[in-house]
């Protein structure tokens, strides 16, 4: 056996990584160390342990001699982690001067063949989601479920873009049959500097969503 192991990984949970090797060799962790280089982009999909385990698990076999993979483009896209995949149903409600009543958001993401970040990455895209329009009752129910595909893990924004684009078409679609302009009804309605979040009752003190509309 040898007496330690060393794998130099681009990744941003050296930590994790760390205990997953040992776990998987079944090895004291104080015998792993990883080292992480400058990453340069991570942006979430590098919080995922993908070979860390296989090359220290060949290094074993060969002796202690260094291995190294790199994965080609289409293997990283197939082998490695995607972005939840959501199915979402929208409802919403306005009155007739434009206010946005209620969001009515129904999700289930998709998860892939392996938990990786799990329901994580639908919870976190909901509580995004309700700072978006914190004047609304909002309500938010999501599921997470397991299929045969590729595992999906953490991606930059965490669920968000997957959610509000939901939220955002029913919102257009909102404005227009108020007979509103889309803008305007966002205006009217969007989150401002010093709104109170629904759920926890914090206040937002920085705000720019208003200035981009603008």
């Amino acid at each position: 056996d040898l007496e330690h192991i060393v794998v130099v990984s681009s990744t941003q949970i050296p930590h994790i990584a760390r205990r997953i090797v040992a776990q998987a060799l079944d090895i004291p962790w104080g015998r792993v160390r990883v080292i992480k280089p400058h990453i340069g982009g991570g942006f979430g999909n590098k919080q995922d342990v993908v070979l860390e385990p296989i090359v220290a698990f060949l290094t074993t076999r060969l002796g202690g001699r260094p291995v190294k993979m790199e994965l080609s483009r289409e293997s990283g896209m197939i082998g490695t982690r995607v972005r939840h995949p959501f199915h979402l149903k929208v409802n919403g409600g306005a009155m007739e001067d434009g206010t946005l009543a209620a969001l009515d958001v129904d999700a289930v993401s998709n998860n892939g063949a392996y938990a990786s970040h799990g329901h994580s990455v639908a919870a976190a895209g909901g509580a995004k989601a309700r700072a978006l329009y914190p004047r609304a009752a909002v309500r938010y129910h999501a599921k997470t479920v397991y299929t045969n595909l590729p595992a999906a893990g953490a991606m930059r924004a965490y669920g968000a873009p997957q959610v509000l684009f939901a939220i955002e078409s029913a919102v257009e679609e909102l404005a227009r049959k108020t007979g509103m302009d889309p803008v305007e009804f966002r205006l009217k309605n969007v989150v401002r500097q010093g709104d109170k979040d629904p759920l926890t009752g914090k206040r937002y003190n920085s705000v720019g969503m208003a200035a981009c509309l603008e």
